[in-house]
């Protein structure tokens, strides 16, 4: 019995014996399986057999910078660039086109000052390289400009009037006013108190007439474009004047040949968005809006009168109070507040319908803005941070081909005011705070010569426009502090 025990014991402790060595073996192969599949899932460009493939890196050369003559030094910044499943691995810098052959202080690193530059444009490339040996490119742009500064101590001033040719039905400034047709509207704006106006006053220019229209809400800060036969009002709302505060996505359109309106929404409620047109398409960009603390938008509503359809795209820096500007076959969205004073310029490619961007020469809000022939005039406005923002009097002149930028300045430093030509003649009108609150800047393109436009009286927060080979003035704070209903011609 003991025997056949000790038997049945063995084979038991045997079994159990072997088990445990098929286990180990089984284990042990399992190991090896592991160790061979992550040796073949390295990053190894020459591994034909991996099952992970090694994604090239993103190559990101930064933003384009302008800098304005003598200033000859910048720092690049490709610190944006990454890798997807790995590292960067090598950063390479070289000049590509230029006046003459910039000095790239440290081309392999990351960042890296550019030195020895020159008045024109310069292009450089980026290389960066993976853990891996894939690698990507990337491009970016260095302006130097070139400085002219003739400020307005010694400008020939010239006597302006305000003729007279209509009243409005409510007395009030800072209104919302645009043509279409033959026809010019001034909208909404505040009336003594600070109360927002639903008002449209409507000139026919070709008959002499008035007629009164209202907008289908209460709002300020709003935007106003034209396409067409229609003046589109866009956005804005009441934060500054109610708790809590409003924001609001309405649009009101108006057909000036039909003399009919309708309404649309915007994507997303916003005020001191701005607007501009390019071919059959309306672009409402940026905005703001308060609500216990400041919010910045980026987001473009773009309307297609064409079609009658709405869609979207986004500027690369949430702003508000920025300009938006018509050049060629572009829209230059500039400046704004986010809340600093940005320099950044979004330009919308309408022929590769492509967005790109470029720099001021100075961030700032609240700046007065115009196309005229082949460049762009960027004017005025308010630098640094909100709140204790200061006024600025640079005046940045854009050459749409070269992109290239001279810098001179207004009379005086001012913001919020209208810019309009006439004829040869571009008008910065009069902005606020203004140390002469009754003098305005004329700059004649065909001359390159400035000049001061002098009126009898002072007036903040008028509403401009050229129309019908005219400029337009009305409403508008008196220097005796009372509200202005005139509409007027501007004459010097």
């Amino acid at each position: 019995m003991q025997l056949v025990d000790f038997r049945y014991t063995f084979k038991r402790r045997s079994k159990h014996l072997m088990n445990k060595q098929i286990s180990a073996g089984l284990i042990m192969i399992n190991v090896l399986l592991v160790m061979l599949t992550l040796h073949s899932c390295q990053k190894d460009i020459s591994c034909d057999s991996c099952s992970v493939i090694n994604q090239p890196p993103i190559a990101r050369a930064g933003v384009d910078l302008i800098i304005t003559f003598p200033t000859n030094t910048v720092t690049i910044n490709a610190s944006g660039s990454y890798d997807p499943d790995g590292s960067i691995a090598l950063y390479s810098w070289k000049q590509i086109q230029g006046p003459n052959q910039s000095a790239i202080s440290n081309s392999s690193s990351s960042t890296s000052a550019v030195t020895n530059l020159i008045q024109g444009v310069y292009q450089l490339e980026l290389q960066v390289t993976d853990n891996g040996g894939l690698s990507a490119k990337d491009t970016m742009q260095i302006f130097v400009n070139a400085v002219n500064i003739v400020c307005g101590s010694n400008r020939s001033v010239v006597n302006a009037q305000l003729i007279p040719i209509g009243t409005l039905s409510e007395a009030r400034q800072d209104m919302y006013i645009a043509t279409a047709g033959n026809k010019i509207l001034f909208a909404g704006g505040l009336r003594s108190g600070n109360v927002i106006s639903t008002r449209v006053d409507i000139f026919d220019f070709v008959a002499n007439t008035w007629s009164t229209a209202e907008l289908s809400i209460v709002r300020h800060a709003m935007t106003v474009a034209s396409v067409g036969n229609k003046i589109l009002f866009a956005g804005g709302g009441v934060d500054d004047y109610v708790n809590p505060p409003l924001k609001f996505t309405r649009v009101d359109i108006y057909d000036a040949i039909a003399n009919t309106w309708s309404t649309a929404e915007l994507s997303t409620g916003r005020s001191y968005l701005t607007s501009a047109t390019l071919g059959d398409k309306v672009f409402f960009a940026g905005g703001y809006y308060w609500d216990n603390r400041d919010y910045y938008l980026n987001q473009v509503d773009i309307y297609n009168n064409t079609t009658n359809t709405w869609s979207t795209a986004k500027l690369s820096q949430a702003r508000g109070n920025l300009t938006a500007t018509t050049a060629g076959n572009k829209i230059y969205f500039a400046g704004g507040n986010s809340p600093n004073a940005s320099s950044l310029i979004d330009m919308y490619d309408q022929v590769n319908n492509s967005w790109t961007t470029s720099n001021l020469t100075e961030g700032k809000g609240y700046f007065g803005s115009i196309a005229f022939a082949s460049k762009i005039y960027w004017a005025g406005g308010y630098t640094g941070a909100h709140p204790g923002q200061t006024l600025s009097s640079q005046v940045e002149i854009r050459d749409i081909n070269s992109q290239l930028s001279t810098v001179t300045c207004l009379s005086q430093a001012k913001a919020a005011f209208g810019t309009v030509s006439k004829g040869n003649e571009i008008v910065f009108f009069m902005g606020t705070p203004s140390k002469q609150p009754t003098d305005f800047d004329i700059y004649n393109t065909a001359t390159d010569k400035w000049s001061i436009g002098r009126l009898n009286q002072g007036l903040e927060y008028p509403s401009i426009i050229s129309a019908n080979n005219k400029i337009y003035v009305a409403g508008g704070a008196l220097s005796d502090g009372r509200l202005s209903n005139k509409v007027s011609v501007l004459e010097w």
